[in-house]
């Protein structure tokens, strides 16, 4: 396994009593040594390191329509936020279907209405209306879709402070 801090794996085992749940998920934190990790989470007000041997790398898939739960909010292209609920994005603006959508979160009849960003599965308080909001979100944020800035030359050029020239 290659370490990477922050990734996320899987324990497998407990050969050491580090005090994970076997199928938990954990984030790498800092090299221990060539065959353990410091994980960044805690058991018990305690912090453990977990042999390489534990663990599993997750494999990471993209994030898609399937991946949508009741309670996620979601953020349009437009900036609008919206609750998911049963196959239907809602607000107090009005609601969407998730037909219209392709399997990469894409909004089939206008763009403005992709999805760029989605939140953990809210529960209690925060499935009340006035708590949908980009904050809200934000602080919860799940998955945001990452695009490719487009630029023209100039614009690279004033990014960089100087002159490029592009060569084939």
């Amino acid at each position: 396994m290659k370490f990477e801090e922050g990734k996320e794996v899987r324990i497998i085992a407990d050969s050491i009593g580090h005090g994970f749940k076997i199928g938990s998920i954990i984030t790498m934190g800092e090299l221990f040594n060539d065959n353990s990790f410091e994980a960044k989470e805690l058991v018990n007000g305690r912090l453990y390191f977990v042999p390489f041997s534990d663990c599993e790398e997750i494999e990471k898939k993209p994030f898609g329509k399937q991946d949508l739960k009741t309670g996620m909010l979601v953020q349009f292209r437009d900036g609008d936020v919206y609750m998911f609920i049963n196959d239907t994005f809602v607000s107090d603006e009005g609601w969407l279907s998730l037909d219209g959508f392709d399997k990469d979160l894409n909004y089939a009849y206008d763009d403005e209405y992709d999805i760029m960003k989605v939140s953990k599965v809210f529960e209690g308080y925060l499935l009340m209306p006035k708590n949908w909001n980009e904050k809200t979100l934000n602080n919860n944020l799940l998955w945001e879709r990452e695009e490719t800035k487009k630029m023209t030359v100039s614009e690279i050029q004033k990014e960089l402070g100087y002159k490029i020239e592009i060569i084939e």
